[in-house]
């Protein structure tokens, strides 16, 4: 199914928000999450807040050298309101030790005076076969 306009902006986000989600563009990625931006964490941490995503953020040592996003779904259930899914399959260095993923994500985006931000994130581990 083709995306409008803001479908394929929300696109374009969502793989701007990969390339740059480590701590060398914080300032950046400080301004996607909106205030009260909510993740889970696929480890097991629960619900991440986005003060701790951004300290997690700024103190990781890991690295997505490399990743593809695909398969890109995006639901508008109100005009300033997204969810969008996708699969992403990524390369991570953590702590310099190389560390493969596919996983299902979802994103819900609002707009806020014309500007696009996340209001949550979830990331769901495809099990490997």
């Amino acid at each position: 199914m083709p995306l409008d306009p803001v479908g394929e902006t929300l696109v374009a986000l969502e793989r701007e928000k990969w390339r740059r989600w480590n701590k060398d563009h914080l300032t950046w990625v400080e301004g996607i999450l909106a205030d009260e931006h909510l993740s889970i964490d696929a480890t097991g941490g629960g619900v991440v807040e986005r003060q701790a995503a951004l300290e997690h953020l700024r103190l990781s040592k890991t690295v997505v050298a490399e990743s593809r996003l695909s398969e890109f779904r995006v639901l508008r259930p109100t005009s300033d309101t997204a969810l969008v899914t996708y699969i992403a399959t990524a390369k991570a260095l953590v702590q310099g030790r190389a560390h493969p993923s596919t996983a299902y994500c979802t994103s819900v985006w609002v707009n806020r005076n014309g500007r696009w931000q996340t209001v949550f994130y979830q990331s769901t581990a495809v099990a490997e076969r």
